[in-house]
């Protein structure tokens, strides 16, 4: 779980620097990150993707991750997304967490159940079609 976060930081800073069309272009490059690690390995569903999995197991679950975040934000809004992260962050101090736990505190910031969302990202291989059609290809759209 942790280990897209990182990159999900990215591409917001990104999108602070240099605008939506930043934001677009680097999901973009993610998604093709995702797609080319898929044509060299068999994907595992990102909720039970481990440290011991194989180089190209994890560069799928790596990029997918980033773009769940992303994914999360969509459907949260970036103010509640930032605030629900700020919060977990601050009340776990370096504890352990867990998806469960970060759903509970997005779902309380942005007022939205995101139980589907997270079933379809953590359980379903493939990015989903809707995420896609959103992001791909759209690297010049402001």
């Amino acid at each position: 779980m942790g280990e897209g976060l990182p990159e999900y930081a990215t591409i917001v800073i990104e999108e602070s620097q240099k605008g939506e069309s930043a934001r677009r272009k680097r999901v973009a490059a993610y998604l093709g990150e995702y797609d080319a690690a898929r044509s060299r390995g068999a994907e595992k569903p990102l909720g039970i993707t481990m440290l011991g999995d194989t180089n190209e197991q994890r560069r799928i679950g790596l990029a997918k991750a980033a773009l769940f975040y992303v994914a999360l934000e969509d459907a949260c809004g970036a103010a509640q997304m930032q605030s629900g992260l700020a919060r977990m962050v601050t009340l776990l101090r370096g504890q352990l967490t867990s998806y469960d736990a970060l759903r509970s505190t997005l779902e309380e910031s942005s007022g939205k159940n995101l139980a589907e969302l997270f079933r379809v990202w953590l359980n379903d291989k493939n990015v989903p079609q809707d995420f896609r059609d959103r992001y791909q290809n759209q690297s010049s759209v402001p």
